[in-house]
């Protein structure tokens, strides 16, 4: 089969070329890893069966090895014995969808990094990746500085003392310490649109210019205008945004063919925009419902973030009831909103739900001093 390379731009290039030996029968799979793989400044090579990639890697001795379980006729453990016996350097992933006892106990005796399972998460495997080689491609450790601890405390979505919403600062956190792309899922009124802002507020563009465009609610005429033409012409709120952010909502409702363009364009428009893109359902759901093109699925799998819903985080109304008191006029509520009280705004909760999460919350403590 014919050699798939591909490499970062030479400005972010370091002086040694990593080199990845991708190993799947599975297209898809290899694709997605592929992208994945550029993220880490690696040249990779990809081999449908163990036969294909012990022929490549005694020519290319590759760096890393990531490699399916399941095929045939040789599996991915067996191929990962006989590339350790070529090399016993080689560092190796192995992918399963459901790792058997065997392939777990030669992982943990033979210090291979950690199983990626299946359906695989980009993040995982890059995680993985930049630890078999021993750097993180320019992404720090999470902070925890009081100012930005400060900051997040003055954001809605942010707020709590649960266990999820702590999870939540720090996820929140590596977002605003990169300039990646990034896809943010959840629920409606979840709190998506606040995190966007608050992450384009506290990163790298902070202090330029950042727009929104509602795929939703243009026409595929004013779409072309505003983001990118078929043709790959970018569009003028592109050309605005430039070291700036810009917001996309709604990206499934982006049309097809517009789609194939921006995937197209990917990395021109993010080399340059921050993108922050928004979505009601998860990246995996749009796949399987035909509302996203494949292409930029695999490109929007590499950073995605999901916002939980407020009934999972019960823990933290407490909090986020407090704080649209102190200034219900935030929320378009009527001044006596802050008069209410948590156990009278409980109990509307609990008569209505949160089913609209924070439009949901927002109801119950107008009600509750009605």
């Amino acid at each position: 089969m014919a050699d798939f390379t591909t490499t970062l731009d030479s400005s972010t290039r370091s002086d040694e070329q990593i080199s990845v030996l991708i190993v799947d029968d599975s297209s898809v799979d290899r694709q997605m890893i592929v992208y994945a793989c550029s993220k880490l400044n690696a040249e990779t090579e990809m081999a449908a069966d163990g036969d294909e990639a012990i022929e490549l890697f005694k020519e290319k001795r590759h760096r890393l090895v990531i490699t399916d379980y399941l095929m045939e006729p040789m599996s991915g453990l067996e191929l990962s014995k006989k590339l350790r016996e070529i090399d016993p350097s080689v560092e190796i992933i192995i992918v399963s969808g459901s790792p058997s006892p065997d392939v777990i106990e030669y992982v943990q005796s033979n210090d291979l990094a950690p199983i990626v399972t299946k359906p695989i998460s980009p993040s995982a495997l890059i995680n993985n990746a930049t630890i078999c080689l021993g750097r993180k491609r320019g992404r720090r450790e999470v902070l925890r500085d009081v100012a930005l601890t400060n900051r997040m405390d003055d954001c809605l979505p942010l707020l709590g003392c649960s266990d999820l919403c702590e999870q939540l600062r720090q996820e929140i956190t590596k977002l605003i310490q990169s300039p990646d792309p990034v896809l943010i899922t959840g629920p409606t009124a979840c709190g998506k649109l606040q995190i966007a802002h608050f992450v384009h507020q506290q990163g790298t563009y902070g202090d330029s210019i950042c727009m929104e465009c509602y795929c939703s609610k243009q026409s595929p005429e004013e779409l072309s205008q505003s983001l990118i033409s078929e043709s790959g012409e970018l569009g003028e709120m592109v050309q605005a945004t430039r070291n700036g952010t810009l917001i996309i909502h709604n990206i499934e409702a982006l049309p097809m063919p517009l789609q194939k363009a921006l995937a197209a364009s990917y990395d021109d428009v993010t080399a340059k925009t921050h993108l922050i893109l928004l979505s009601d359902a998860s990246l995996d759901s749009l796949l399987d419902d035909g509302l996203i093109y494949e292409s930029l699925y695999f490109k929007l799998s590499l950073w995605t973030f999901q916002v939980p819903a407020l009934i999972e985080r019960i823990e933290d109304l407490p909090d986020l009831v407090s704080y649209i008191c102190r200034a219900p006029e935030k929320y378009n509520l009527s001044p006596e909103a802050a008069n209410a009280e948590y156990e009278a705004v409980l109990k509307v909760v609990n008569q209505a739900g949160l089913e609209k999460n924070f439009a949901s919350l927002a109801f119950a403590i107008q009600r509750s001093v009605l």
